[in-house]
């Protein structure tokens, strides 16, 4: 249920108006081998040479349902990690624009987990910071606190203000990583030209180095991190695209 002024961003078939969350569903749904080659051609030899990336969200076939908490887990076919992930984050945890696995055919688990973020300018990534009542502010910090130092970030840096949405996906990185053992990537879309808000390459890597060095990575990349950029299709593609699909 929508609240009260709130603008609906999708229409009754979970369909995206515009933006980052369209331009995500057309890729995956769409435009699959032009995403997957792309982000194939950033992890670069982290990933197996015939490895397959299969998506789980956001799925046109499942009304480009978003997952989050114990859903998200499940998305990914890792049910049984549900109570680690309860005792290490609480609920109301990151909501994810795409998720999907990496498939390699020379075995019958996943080699790879992608938790996927999709952006259209860089100001979207910033956010009114944590807003989690105390016992589960507690519970944040103390995850926060342990993928900072796990990461390399300067102790410093400030994860639960306007950065605490980077930052809390980079927590369950290292949740898959280090607790649950898995190999995991969080991949950032960054849109170029979208129509809602156009954003070229120049706008997007000067907005990621502010990013990083909010985060305490100043002159590092992110680790277990890649930055990958589309073309957003234009208005004219748009209209044929996800928009009146009928």
């Amino acid at each position: 249920m929508m609240g009260h002024g709130e603008v609906r961003r999708t229409d009754s078939r979970g369909r995206a108006f515009a933006g980052s969350q369209l331009q995500i569903q057309i890729y995956v749904n769409r435009r699959p081998d032009d995403v997957n080659a792309n982000i194939r051609s950033a992890l670069g030899p982290a990933l197996p040479a015939r490895a397959e990336i299969v998506w789980r969200s956001p799925l046109e076939s499942e009304g480009f349902a978003e997952y989050r908490d114990g859903e998200f887990l499940a998305a990914l076919g890792l049910p049984h990690l549900r109570e680690k992930l309860a005792g290490f984050w609480p609920e109301g945890g990151p909501r994810w624009d795409g998720l999907a696995i990496v498939n390699d055919p020379a075995k019958s688990d996943p080699s790879a987990y992608l938790l996927v973020e999709a952006k259209s300018y860089p100001k979207e990534v910033f956010g009114p910071g944590c807003q989690a009542q105390p016992d589960s502010r507690r519970t944040i910090e103390a995850a926060l606190r342990v993928t900072k130092a796990w990461a390399g970030a300067e102790e410093s840096a400030d994860w639960l203000g306007a950065l605490y949405q980077y930052g809390n996906r980079l927590a369950h990185v290292y949740f898959l990583r280090q607790i649950a053992n898995l190999r995991a990537w969080l991949v950032n879309l960054c849109f170029l030209g979208d129509p809602h808000r156009p954003t070229g390459r120049a706008v997007w890597e000067n907005g990621l180095t502010a990013i990083r060095e909010g985060l305490g990575f100043r002159g590092r990349r992110v680790p277990y991190t890649v930055n990958v950029f589309l073309s957003a299709p234009d208005q004219s593609e748009l209209a044929k695209s996800l928009l009146n699909n009928n």
